[in-house]
């Protein structure tokens, strides 16, 4: 069972701008 989708696309948003500034930071 998946909560809300938005709580799901802002965990992905989340996550992918996290690991961006990660990358971009090496």
């Amino acid at each position: 069972s998946k909560p809300a989708g938005n709580d799901v696309i802002g965990i992905d948003l989340g996550t992918t701008n996290s690991c961006v500034a990660v990358m971009e930071g090496k």
